[in-house]
């Protein structure tokens, strides 16, 4: 006699079978990755939020140097002239050649007191004779010389100061004062110096025709 026997489908099997193995190792592995991502997600607000070393530097003071102090300029003194030039010049006319006639000066020289200036020998102050070329060009005009007068009373320079407007009548009158005309010297503290002085010469063809 046969017994039935009966499969009961669907029912647990008993154990680890390879299907449920996969399933677990599967589970475990979603957590494994799961971790994995926090722990990755928070390191860098982890890191973030250390906060940074504290670093030093030392500076070097750096002094300013001293300011140079500027030094003062020394106080110029102007020259005095010893021997000022006489404000009142004479004027020396120059007449015909004919009849030459000199017109004695019209102011003397005079120096600061005590001492006195250089004073021309009115007996050495002959008058130049008038160029031939320049009357006969009517060339006329008053020529200012500045003299230099040595400590013996010579002329030993004439300088023309202003000219009368012709070469011919300046070389004339300057070359005639060199020559014959002397002065007595300046005297500074009793002792004949070195000095200057002007003397102004004057061509005038009217005076010729007169």
């Amino acid at each position: 006699m046969f017994i039935p026997r009966h499969e009961i489908v669907g029912a647990r099997e008993r154990g680890i079978t390879p299907r449920r193995a996969i399933s677990l190792g599967t589970v475990g592995l979603l957590h494994v990755v799961a971790v994995y991502a926090l722990i990755t997600g928070m390191t860098p607000q982890i890191v973030k939020l250390i906060p940074p070393d504290f670093q030093v530097r030392f500076v070097d003071v750096v002094v300013p140097p001293k300011p140079t102090p500027i030094p003062t300029l020394p106080v110029l003194t102007q020259p005095t002239d010893a021997t000022p030039l006489d404000p009142k010049i004479p004027t020396y006319t120059i007449a015909d050649p004919d009849n030459t006639s000199v017109r004695e000066p019209t102011g003397s020289h005079t120096g600061p007191s005590p001492d006195s200036g250089a004073v021309g020998v009115s007996s050495t102050h002959s008058t130049p004779p008038y160029p031939d070329q320049a009357r006969l060009l009517a060339h006329q005009g008053i020529v200012l010389l500045r003299l230099t007068i040595s400590p013996n009373g010579d002329v030993v320079a004439a300088d023309i100061a202003r000219t009368s407007g012709f070469a011919e009548l300046d070389a004339q009158a300057a070359s005639w004062v060199l020559a014959h005309w002397k002065y007595k010297p300046a005297i500074v503290s009793g002792v004949a110096v070195t000095s200057q002085t002007q003397a102004a010469v004057k061509f005038d063809l009217k005076l010729m025709r007169g």
